[in-house]
Protein backbone atom coordinates (compact mmCIF):
# COMPACT_ATOMS: atom_id res chain seq x y z
CA UNK A 1 0.00 0.00 0.00
CA UNK A 2 2.82 2.59 0.62
CA UNK A 3 3.74 2.82 -3.22
CA UNK A 4 0.01 2.71 -4.40
CA UNK A 5 -0.17 5.02 -7.37
CA UNK A 6 -3.13 7.26 -8.43
CA UNK A 7 -4.95 4.95 -10.79
CA UNK A 8 -4.15 2.50 -7.88
CA UNK A 9 -6.15 4.26 -5.54
CA UNK A 10 -8.72 5.44 -7.90
CA UNK A 11 -9.24 2.00 -8.41
CA UNK A 12 -9.56 0.73 -4.71
CA UNK A 13 -12.33 3.85 -4.93
CA UNK A 14 -14.37 1.80 -7.64
CA UNK A 15 -14.92 -0.90 -5.37
CA UNK A 16 -16.82 1.33 -3.25
CA UNK A 17 -18.31 3.62 -5.85
CA UNK A 18 -19.70 -0.29 -7.38
CA UNK A 19 -22.48 -0.37 -4.48
CA UNK A 20 -23.26 3.25 -6.03
CA UNK A 21 -22.75 6.84 -4.47
CA UNK A 22 -24.94 10.06 -4.33
CA UNK A 23 -24.32 12.70 -6.74
CA UNK A 24 -23.13 14.69 -3.72
CA UNK A 25 -20.99 11.46 -2.15
CA UNK A 26 -19.49 11.53 -6.08
CA UNK A 27 -18.61 15.19 -6.08
CA UNK A 28 -16.81 15.05 -2.65
CA UNK A 29 -14.25 12.52 -3.85
CA UNK A 30 -13.37 14.46 -7.08
CA UNK A 31 -13.13 17.39 -4.55
CA UNK A 32 -10.67 15.35 -2.67
CA UNK A 33 -8.87 14.57 -5.18
CA UNK A 34 -8.33 17.84 -6.57
CA UNK A 35 -7.23 19.16 -3.70
CA UNK A 36 -4.65 16.44 -2.99
CA UNK A 37 -3.46 16.87 -6.84
CA UNK A 38 -2.97 20.43 -6.30
CA UNK A 39 -0.91 19.79 -2.67
CA UNK A 40 1.07 17.11 -5.07
CA UNK A 41 1.96 19.60 -7.76
CA UNK A 42 3.06 22.59 -5.24
CA UNK A 43 5.45 20.69 -3.06
CA UNK A 44 2.49 20.90 0.08
CA UNK A 45 3.09 18.53 2.74
CA UNK A 46 0.92 15.54 2.80
CA UNK A 47 -1.26 15.81 6.17
CA UNK A 48 -0.99 11.71 5.92
CA UNK A 49 2.37 10.54 4.28
CA UNK A 50 1.27 6.87 2.96
CA UNK A 51 -1.12 6.37 0.16
CA UNK A 52 -3.06 3.85 2.08
CA UNK A 53 -4.07 7.00 4.73
CA UNK A 54 -4.47 9.12 1.59
CA UNK A 55 -7.28 6.74 0.50
CA UNK A 56 -8.93 6.90 4.09
CA UNK A 57 -9.27 10.28 3.46
CA UNK A 58 -10.73 10.63 0.49
CA UNK A 59 -13.76 8.18 2.30
CA UNK A 60 -13.72 10.28 5.27
CA UNK A 61 -16.13 12.73 3.87
CA UNK A 62 -18.64 10.38 2.08
CA UNK A 63 -18.90 8.42 4.96
CA UNK A 64 -19.32 11.40 7.06
CA UNK A 65 -21.82 12.94 5.30
CA UNK A 66 -23.21 10.01 4.76
CA UNK A 67 -23.49 9.16 8.67
CA UNK A 68 -25.01 13.04 8.93
CA UNK A 69 -28.15 12.46 6.27
CA UNK A 70 -29.07 9.65 8.42
CA UNK A 71 -28.67 11.44 11.43
CA UNK A 72 -30.87 14.01 10.24
CA UNK A 73 -32.90 12.24 7.91
CA UNK A 74 -31.42 13.93 4.61
CA UNK A 75 -30.43 17.45 4.42
CA UNK A 76 -33.63 17.39 1.68
CA UNK A 77 -35.87 19.15 4.42
CA UNK A 78 -33.44 21.99 5.74
CA UNK A 79 -32.74 23.61 2.05
CA UNK A 80 -35.75 25.64 0.37
CA UNK A 81 -35.37 26.15 -3.37
CA UNK A 82 -35.96 29.63 -4.61
CA UNK A 83 -36.89 33.00 -3.02
CA UNK A 84 -39.86 35.32 -3.61
CA UNK A 85 -38.24 38.34 -5.78
CA UNK A 86 -37.91 39.01 -9.46
CA UNK A 87 -37.38 35.65 -11.30
CA UNK A 88 -36.34 32.10 -9.65
CA UNK A 89 -34.58 32.15 -6.13
CA UNK A 90 -33.33 35.89 -6.71
CA UNK A 91 -33.78 39.40 -5.01
CA UNK A 92 -32.36 42.45 -5.83
CA UNK A 93 -30.12 44.46 -3.28
CA UNK A 94 -28.03 47.68 -4.12
CA UNK A 95 -24.64 47.32 -6.07
CA UNK A 96 -21.94 48.10 -4.83
CA UNK A 97 -22.45 46.96 -1.02
CA UNK A 98 -18.96 45.51 0.80
CA UNK A 99 -18.14 42.90 2.91
CA UNK A 100 -15.02 41.50 4.68
CA UNK A 101 -13.09 39.25 2.93
CA UNK A 102 -13.57 35.48 3.65
CA UNK A 103 -10.49 33.99 5.87
CA UNK A 104 -9.08 30.32 5.05
CA UNK A 105 -8.29 28.53 8.19
CA UNK A 106 -8.39 25.16 9.81
CA UNK A 107 -10.67 23.77 12.54
CA UNK A 108 -9.38 21.04 14.53
CA UNK A 109 -11.65 17.96 16.25
CA UNK A 110 -9.95 18.07 20.11
CA UNK A 111 -11.63 14.25 20.20
CA UNK A 112 -10.08 13.24 16.94
CA UNK A 113 -6.64 15.64 16.91
CA UNK A 114 -5.48 13.90 13.49
CA UNK A 115 -8.69 15.08 12.10
CA UNK A 116 -8.96 18.96 10.76
CA UNK A 117 -11.06 20.88 8.13
CA UNK A 118 -10.39 23.61 5.91
CA UNK A 119 -13.24 26.44 5.94
CA UNK A 120 -13.38 29.76 4.99
CA UNK A 121 -15.46 33.03 7.03
CA UNK A 122 -14.89 34.97 10.21
CA UNK A 123 -12.86 32.82 13.05
CA UNK A 124 -14.63 32.63 16.18
CA UNK A 125 -17.86 33.90 14.31
CA UNK A 126 -19.14 31.72 10.87
CA UNK A 127 -17.58 29.91 8.41
CA UNK A 128 -17.90 26.91 5.73
CA UNK A 129 -16.24 24.25 4.34
CA UNK A 130 -13.67 25.35 2.05
CA UNK A 131 -15.13 23.87 -1.24
CA UNK A 132 -11.80 23.83 -3.08
CA UNK A 133 -12.83 26.53 -5.43
CA UNK A 134 -15.90 28.62 -5.93
CA UNK A 135 -17.55 28.30 -9.71
CA UNK A 136 -20.40 30.10 -10.88
CA UNK A 137 -23.18 27.63 -12.47
CA UNK A 138 -21.54 24.82 -10.51
CA UNK A 139 -23.21 22.46 -7.80
CA UNK A 140 -20.14 20.05 -7.73
CA UNK A 141 -17.83 21.85 -5.17
CA UNK A 142 -20.94 22.96 -2.78
CA UNK A 143 -23.34 20.17 -3.36
CA UNK A 144 -22.67 19.35 0.62
CA UNK A 145 -21.62 21.93 2.73
CA UNK A 146 -21.08 22.38 6.58
CA UNK A 147 -21.75 25.32 8.11
CA UNK A 148 -20.13 26.38 11.55
CA UNK A 149 -20.93 28.91 13.98
CA UNK A 150 -20.05 30.65 17.49
CA UNK A 151 -22.19 32.13 19.66
CA UNK A 152 -24.67 31.85 22.12
CA UNK A 153 -25.70 28.23 21.87
CA UNK A 154 -29.73 29.35 22.52
CA UNK A 155 -29.19 31.87 20.27
CA UNK A 156 -28.01 29.18 17.72
CA UNK A 157 -30.38 26.60 17.82
CA UNK A 158 -33.46 28.62 17.92
CA UNK A 159 -34.33 29.58 14.11
CA UNK A 160 -33.23 27.97 11.25
CA UNK A 161 -29.82 30.04 9.76
CA UNK A 162 -30.61 31.71 6.34
CA UNK A 163 -27.76 31.63 4.07
CA UNK A 164 -27.93 34.07 0.93
CA UNK A 165 -25.54 35.37 -1.58
CA UNK A 166 -25.86 38.76 -2.95
CA UNK A 167 -23.68 39.66 -6.14
CA UNK A 168 -21.88 43.37 -5.61
CA UNK A 169 -21.90 44.30 -9.22
CA UNK A 170 -24.93 43.80 -9.57
CA UNK A 171 -27.46 43.26 -6.66
CA UNK A 172 -28.82 40.38 -7.46
CA UNK A 173 -29.19 37.61 -4.28
CA UNK A 174 -29.74 34.10 -4.44
CA UNK A 175 -30.82 32.21 -2.22
CA UNK A 176 -28.36 29.40 -1.44
CA UNK A 177 -29.87 27.60 1.53
CA UNK A 178 -31.36 26.96 5.23
CA UNK A 179 -29.81 25.10 7.34
CA UNK A 180 -31.02 24.02 11.41
CA UNK A 181 -28.14 24.22 13.34
CA UNK A 182 -27.09 21.35 15.75
CA UNK A 183 -24.20 20.04 17.99
CA UNK A 184 -21.01 21.47 18.38
CA UNK A 185 -18.36 19.94 16.16
CA UNK A 186 -14.80 20.81 15.58
CA UNK A 187 -14.53 23.43 18.01
CA UNK A 188 -17.31 24.98 17.11
CA UNK A 189 -20.71 25.74 19.23
CA UNK A 190 -22.98 24.03 16.63
CA UNK A 191 -22.88 22.94 13.25
CA UNK A 192 -24.63 22.12 10.48
CA UNK A 193 -24.84 20.13 7.22
CA UNK A 194 -26.23 21.66 4.11
CA UNK A 195 -26.11 21.78 0.26
CA UNK A 196 -25.53 25.02 -1.58
CA UNK A 197 -27.65 26.42 -4.83
CA UNK A 198 -25.07 26.93 -7.81
CA UNK A 199 -24.37 30.58 -7.73
CA UNK A 200 -25.29 31.88 -11.23
CA UNK A 201 -22.86 34.45 -11.72
CA UNK A 202 -18.91 34.97 -11.69
CA UNK A 203 -17.43 37.92 -9.56
CA UNK A 204 -17.59 39.02 -5.93
CA UNK A 205 -20.50 37.65 -3.84
CA UNK A 206 -21.24 38.33 -0.22
CA UNK A 207 -22.06 35.45 1.88
CA UNK A 208 -24.71 36.16 4.37
CA UNK A 209 -25.86 34.30 7.45
CA UNK A 210 -28.96 35.15 9.23
CA UNK A 211 -31.74 34.24 11.99
CA UNK A 212 -35.31 35.17 11.36
CA UNK A 213 -34.68 38.53 10.24
CA UNK A 214 -31.47 39.20 12.30
CA UNK A 215 -28.30 39.26 10.14
CA UNK A 216 -25.61 36.70 12.21
CA UNK A 217 -22.48 37.73 10.03
CA UNK A 218 -21.05 38.19 6.41
CA UNK A 219 -17.90 37.65 4.30
CA UNK A 220 -17.32 38.26 0.70
CA UNK A 221 -16.09 35.56 -1.63
CA UNK A 222 -14.78 35.46 -4.92
CA UNK A 223 -16.49 32.84 -7.63
CA UNK A 224 -14.53 32.29 -10.57
CA UNK A 225 -16.21 31.82 -14.47
CA UNK A 226 -18.38 28.64 -15.04
CA UNK A 227 -16.06 25.10 -16.20
CA UNK A 228 -15.95 24.73 -19.68
CA UNK A 229 -18.88 22.50 -20.76
CA UNK A 230 -20.30 20.50 -23.74
CA UNK A 231 -23.89 18.84 -24.18
CA UNK A 232 -21.67 15.69 -22.75
CA UNK A 233 -18.74 16.60 -20.44
CA UNK A 234 -17.29 19.58 -17.81
CA UNK A 235 -13.48 20.05 -18.10
CA UNK A 236 -13.11 21.00 -14.48
CA UNK A 237 -10.91 24.12 -14.95
CA UNK A 238 -12.72 27.64 -14.38
CA UNK A 239 -12.94 29.45 -17.97
CA UNK A 240 -11.00 32.72 -15.95
CA UNK A 241 -8.20 30.61 -15.48
CA UNK A 242 -7.56 29.48 -18.95
CA UNK A 243 -4.41 31.81 -20.77
CA UNK A 244 -2.32 30.68 -23.34
CA UNK A 245 0.33 27.91 -22.08
CA UNK A 246 0.16 23.97 -20.83
CA UNK A 247 -1.92 22.44 -18.70
CA UNK A 248 -1.65 19.43 -16.67
CA UNK A 249 -3.20 16.75 -14.83
CA UNK A 250 -6.94 18.45 -15.97
CA UNK A 251 -10.11 16.08 -14.93
CA UNK A 252 -13.01 16.14 -17.38
CA UNK A 253 -16.08 14.60 -15.96
CA UNK A 254 -18.44 13.45 -19.01
CA UNK A 255 -21.69 12.14 -18.22
CA UNK A 256 -22.19 8.96 -19.57
CA UNK A 257 -20.84 5.44 -18.40
CA UNK A 258 -19.25 2.26 -20.27
CA UNK A 259 -16.79 4.66 -22.39
CA UNK A 260 -13.56 2.86 -23.17
CA UNK A 261 -10.32 3.67 -21.01
CA UNK A 262 -9.12 6.65 -22.98
CA UNK A 263 -10.54 9.25 -24.95
CA UNK A 264 -9.87 12.02 -27.59
CA UNK A 265 -10.26 15.44 -26.39
CA UNK A 266 -9.72 17.85 -29.38
CA UNK A 267 -8.45 22.10 -29.33
CA UNK A 268 -8.57 24.10 -32.37
CA UNK A 269 -8.45 27.91 -32.87
CA UNK A 270 -11.46 29.63 -34.78
CA UNK A 271 -9.00 31.99 -36.17
CA UNK A 272 -7.02 28.23 -37.56
CA UNK A 273 -8.97 26.12 -37.64
CA UNK A 274 -7.28 23.79 -40.00
CA UNK A 275 -4.55 23.20 -36.96
CA UNK A 276 -6.51 20.81 -34.87
CA UNK A 277 -4.71 19.37 -31.74
CA UNK A 278 -5.85 16.24 -30.25
CA UNK A 279 -5.25 14.83 -26.80
CA UNK A 280 -5.71 12.01 -25.04
CA UNK A 281 -7.67 11.80 -22.07
CA UNK A 282 -7.15 8.66 -19.65
CA UNK A 283 -9.79 7.41 -17.53
CA UNK A 284 -9.15 7.48 -13.92
CA UNK A 285 -12.83 6.40 -12.34
CA UNK A 286 -16.46 5.41 -13.05
CA UNK A 287 -19.11 6.30 -11.41
CA UNK A 288 -22.90 5.30 -11.72
CA UNK A 289 -24.04 8.11 -14.34
CA UNK A 290 -20.16 9.39 -14.94
CA UNK A 291 -16.85 8.47 -16.46
CA UNK A 292 -13.83 11.09 -14.68
CA UNK A 293 -11.05 11.28 -16.94
CA UNK A 294 -7.71 12.84 -16.48
CA UNK A 295 -4.99 14.50 -18.88
CA UNK A 296 -3.53 17.81 -20.59
CA UNK A 297 -3.53 20.09 -23.55
CA UNK A 298 -2.07 23.22 -24.48
CA UNK A 299 -3.73 26.28 -26.21
CA UNK A 300 -0.72 28.56 -27.97
CA UNK A 301 -2.72 32.10 -28.31
CA UNK A 302 -5.66 34.12 -27.12
CA UNK A 303 -8.53 34.07 -29.33
CA UNK A 304 -11.62 32.16 -29.52
CA UNK A 305 -11.18 28.18 -29.57
CA UNK A 306 -13.15 25.10 -29.80
CA UNK A 307 -12.91 22.13 -27.80
CA UNK A 308 -14.57 18.72 -28.67
CA UNK A 309 -15.48 16.07 -26.50
CA UNK A 310 -17.40 12.74 -28.12
CA UNK A 311 -18.77 14.74 -30.76
CA UNK A 312 -19.88 17.37 -29.07
CA UNK A 313 -17.91 20.79 -29.40
CA UNK A 314 -18.17 24.02 -27.51
CA UNK A 315 -16.59 27.69 -28.09
CA UNK A 316 -13.41 28.82 -25.32
CA UNK A 317 -12.54 32.27 -25.01
CA UNK A 318 -8.76 32.64 -24.14
CA UNK A 319 -7.19 35.80 -22.64
CA UNK A 320 -4.00 36.97 -22.55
Amino acid sequence: MANISDKQLLDRLGEFQKHGLSFEQKNRIIVSLRKARTKKKYGWKPMLPAAAAMLALLLVPVLFFSQLDQNQGGTGEQIRQGAKGSGPGHNYAEPGIKATPAERFTLHDKEHPESSLDVVGIPGKIAVMDPFEWVAEDKRNTAKMLVFAWGEEKKLLKNPLKIEATHVDTGITKLLAHAQLGSKRYGSDAHAVTSFQPIPKSGTWILSFSFAKEKFAEFSVHVKEPYVNTAVSTLLISQEDLHPGTFEDIYLDVQQTGLPEQIEVKWWNSDNPIKEQTYIFKKESEFADSTLYKGGFSVDAPGTWRMTVLGESTAVDIFD
